[in-house]
């Protein structure tokens, strides 16, 4: 292993490195099959492991693979593991760090390069779940942070695994960074973990107002700038030197107590003479490698490396696809991402954007506008929206059509120039649609059913032609008439606005008094029934009342004649304040009376 060097058709680093992860993996016949299992972590979060199972499990050894930044099981590295152990009749997982299994993570952190209290619990976990030997090996990242777990755990680590090793991991922070973050790693490496990075930390920021700052995250364009706003801060850290320095590895080796393996290319220098490390140092390999230059290769070797190198990858942005042509002749459709193709113009890649809509503007563009066939041009601009309507009139329209490109292979091959075409459609289609109408019905109330029947027509033609074309929305801006008329014609429509100024008034006031009345001569009606109601019941009572009183009268008349006297007599004395009763057989009652007492004085009257 230590000799390894790579083969002579791939010199350098860089190809060493990126012809593994795009395009060896695509030689691999079939991928596992993993089994995923969910584990809730000490802190209310999740993390998940894919597993690669034996027919029985029992002693068989266990590998554990912590992989690199931003990668996963499905990563070229982990696959290749994933059949090594398969091979041996091992078993296999793969841990996802916090966010990297395909799915968001709920806790306000992500991951990092010193997270070795993580690395712990996993193993310790893994020992939990399986009574064989395990074996720990980490890529990238992932090795890194698997060395600092065996450096804090000592002589515990034992407990855990066998032995642990570290592929092409940055065992010194610093340096790594300082090395990805210029010349030709920045343009690629840097620019190829931002770009999965920084939506992870923007999605977490949503998640998580106010974590970190977003306009700094946003202003990142290297791997220190984005440790310093998020990871660091997150996680922790003073800043990006603190974890730099506090996550790396190397100067705390030597507590390393279990066996140990550190694989890197040989141009990637660390210190070793820590005990019970073991270091494999190839002559040449990726990783790391693309970090330096490869010994003993020549200017001319190293020049046409770097063409090769320049011409073979290329990036696809997350809302196209690339159509790719050898020698001329298609070959694929290529998914977004850093991708590989023959180089030196053997292989042509073209960018399509199918996920983005486009569009095309009649009669005016927007500023700024960076497709060519987005507006019209210059001496075509006036010319394209003269319409003649089904009544011999004159207007002026415009209109914008959105459009999608659904297939990128008709959209390049079938049609010459498929943009300015599609131009050419929708003029003819929407004069064709203007013509069989009014001038009143396409300047007022027919706008909606000329961008339906445009959209219908538009969309046929596209299609019969083989465009590749989806259309998805025509929309009409301004319709105006002639400028030599458009003066009366404004005047007109000021007209009829006041009048349906006016209408519109004339219903308001009827609404609002018609309403009012009615709504008082119900209370008047409802008012009147109670009344009439009140008074026959009233009556009835009445009725009821003397017919009982009747019917108890001629029973025993001198009872109720006497007892109607007492009651009568009853209700008119309760109104008298002061009552004197006389023996009928007295002659002179006015020495018994005291006038001027009682309320019996005379009152005077008022003189005027």
């Amino acid at each position: 292993m230590q000799d390894h060097r790579g083969p002579r058709w791939l010199p350098g680093g860089h190809l060493q490195t990126i012809w593994p992860a795009l395009v060896a993996r695509r030689l691999r016949r079939s991928d596992p099959r993993y089994r995923r299992e969910r584990w809730t972590t000490p802190d209310d979060d999740f993390i998940d492991v894919d597993w690669l199972d034996v027919a029985a499990a029992g002693e068989h050894p266990l590998l554990v693979l912590f992989h690199g930044l931003e990668g996963s099981s499905r990563s070229h590295y982990a696959l290749a593991f994933a059949q090594a152990a398969h091979a041996r009749g091992w078993r296999y997982a793969v841990p996802h760090f916090r966010g990297c299994s395909g799915e968001l993570n709920r806790a306000p952190r992500a991951y990092h390069s010193g997270d070795y209290e993580e690395v712990g619990w996993i193993l310790s976990r893994m020992r939990e779940v399986h009574r064989g030997p395990i074996v720990a090996i980490g890529v990238s990242l992932g090795g890194n942070a698997l060395f600092r777990w065996a450096e804090e755990a000592g002589e515990a680590a034992r407990r855990a695994v066998c032995a642990v090793a570290a592929v092409c991991a940055p065992l010194d922070l610093a340096s790594g960074g300082r090395a990805i973050g210029r010349g030709f790693n920045r343009q690629v490496y840097t620019r190829l973990f931002l770009r999965t990075m920084k939506p992870k930390a923007l999605a977490k920021l949503a998640q998580h107002p106010g974590l970190f700052d977003r306009e700094r995250l946003l202003a990142a364009h290297d791997l220190y700038a984005f440790d310093d706003v998020f990871t660091a801060p997150v996680h922790g850290f003073r800043d990006a030197d603190d974890y730099w320095d506090r996550a790396s590895a190397k100067p705390h080796l030597g507590c390393i107590r279990i066996p140990a393996l550190a694989l890197n290319a040989r141009n990637e220098l660390i210190d070793v003479s820590a005990a019970g490390l073991n270091l494999w140092s190839t002559h040449s390999g990726g990783g790391y490698d693309i970090f330096g230059a490869t010994s003993g290769s020549s200017p001319i070797v190293s020049g046409v490396a770097a063409l090769v190198v320049w011409t073979s990858f290329y990036t696809v942005p997350s809302d196209s696809v690339a159509v790719v042509q050898r020698f001329g002749r298609y070959l694929e459709n290529v998914a977004p991402g850093l991708q590989f193709k023959l180089p030196l113009g053997i292989d042509v890649a073209t960018i399509v954007p199918v996920k983005r809509q486009l569009k095309q503007e009649f009669g005016f563009t927007t500023p700024g506008a960076r497709d060519p066939y987005q507006g019209a041009r210059t001496r075509e601009g006036k010319q394209e929206t003269q319409m003649v309507t089904g009544d011999l009139n004159a207007a002026l329209v415009e209109w914008v059509v959105q459009y999608r490109i659904s297939d990128p292979v008709k959209f390049l091959f079938e049609v010459r120039e498929p943009s300015e075409t599609l131009r050419y459609v929708s003029e003819s289609v929407m004069r064709e649609v203007v013509g069989d109408r009014t001038v009143d019905e396409v300047i007022t109330i027919g706008r909606q059913e000329i961008e339906t029947e445009a959209l219908t027509k538009m969309q046929a033609l596209s299609t019969k032609y083989a465009m590749g074309i989806s259309i998805d929305q025509v929309q009409l801006k301004n319709i105006n008439p002639p400028e030599p008329v458009q003066e009366s014609f404004n005047e007109v429509n000021q007209a009829q606005q006041e009048k349906e100024k006016l209408i519109n008034e004339a219903r308001r006031d009827y609404n609002k008094v018609i309403p009012l009345a009615e709504g008082e001569k119900d209370q008047r009606i409802r008012e009147a029934d109670g009344y009439r109601l009140k008074r026959i019941n009233e009556a009835e009572g009445d009725v009821a009342r003397f017919s009982a009183l009747l019917a108890e009268y001629s029973k025993a008349p001198e009872v109720t004649r006497r007892r109607i006297y007492l009651e009568t007599l009853q209700d008119v004395m309760a109104g008298v304040r002061s009552k004197i009763i006389v023996d009928e057989k007295t002659r002179s009652i006015l020495p018994l009376l005291n006038l001027d007492s009682r309320g019996f004085a005379p009152q005077k009257e008022d003189r005027p």
